[in-house]
């Protein structure tokens, strides 16, 4: 019988050393993952044939790339381990509730994780570092939490069931939740909107095996949102046009103590847009990029609630 997706889940664990798989202690819902193994194989190059053969006799393996993107939906507990190794920076503050900063700063050493293949099988990498992190959000919609994992390698696959996910306290982050999105002193109802964190995470090959070495920033992070609203007023274009700086920012309130807010830091409208094409309600849409001023370095993820740390189950 082919195997459906149906109950696949993520498991994440720390690990103390690069490339030491260690126990995983973080479920995670999955809404959709592609982690897997791919081998490069190149064709040998001597031109030499053998009894006369017009194609190549032989190939060997040139490097294995391990990782691939992952999707999870976004929630006030039980994703602070996934927004540590994205970000790098954590900060622990309050007594009940607990504030939790995720900050950019140094990436953590690397991630074990497992992919369990919905009624299929399982599979754990080792050596994960997050690339890249998107989170989204629409009008009627949860806040999605979609990151790329540089991986060194994988073990092979499990029998389906091997390890059974536990999960935290189920608390997504909805539309419904959301206030104005703000920006140099005035607020806007967004229709959606969509943060990245582009970590420039490279692999790095080296003589002495095919599998990559811990993957390293290759160039400086970029941050940056790209949000839609409907096209009310002229202050984000004359911003746009003054090359206003402003920290962006907006929060999200879930139910008892939870919240979270985004903030960009330093913006700058990078890009703006409202065409006149329709006789309805006219939409803008704006891209702006985050700066570091030395201090905040361009993006920070506040989220309150009742654990005392941030990557909980």
């Amino acid at each position: 019988m082919p195997h459906s997706g149906r109950g696949a889940w993520l498991a994440l664990g720390e690990e103390s050393t690069w490339g030491t798989p260690v126990s995983v202690t973080h479920y995670m819902r999955a809404h959709s993952f592609g982690l897997t193994r791919q081998q490069v194989r190149r064709d040998r190059a001597h031109l030499a044939g053998v009894s006369g053969a017009i194609n190549r006799r032989s190939d060997f393996l040139e490097r294995e790339d391990a990782g691939g993107p992952i999707e999870v939906g976004m929630e006030y507990r039980g994703v602070g381990m996934l927004l540590k190794h994205a970000l790098g920076g954590l900060a622990e503050s309050g007594g009940g509730p607990y504030q939790h900063d995720f900050t950019l700063g140094t990436i953590p050493t690397g991630l074990t994780l497992i992919g369990g293949r919905g009624t299929g099988t399982e599979e754990k990498f080792e050596g994960g570092r997050i690339s890249r992190l998107e989170l989204s959000i629409a009008a009627g919609q949860q806040m999605v939490a979609r990151c790329d994992v540089l991986a060194q390698t994988a073990s092979a696959r499990d029998a389906h069931g091997t390890t059974t996910p536990s999960y935290g306290t189920d608390a997504p982050v909805l539309h419904h939740h959301a206030g104005q999105f703000s920006f140099n002193g005035n607020s806007f109802d967004l229709i959606d909107g969509l943060w990245v964190v582009d970590r420039k995470l490279a692999r790095r090959n080296l003589l002495g095996s095919a599998l990559t070495h811990q993957p390293v920033e290759d160039d400086f992070t970029e941050v940056f949102g790209r949000f839609t609203l409907e096209w009310g007023d002229d202050n984000l274009y004359t911003d746009y046009l003054a090359g206003t700086a402003s920290d962006a920012a907006i929060t999200f309130t879930g139910t008892g103590n939870d919240d979270m807010t985004i903030t960009l830091h330093n913006g700058i409208i990078r890009s703006l847009t409202d065409p006149v094409e329709r006789a309805g309600v006219l939409r803008q849409t704006v891209e702006i990029r985050a700066f570091s001023d030395g201090t905040d370095e361009g993006i920070k993820v506040t989220i309150n609630n009742d654990d005392s740390t941030g990557i909980i189950n």
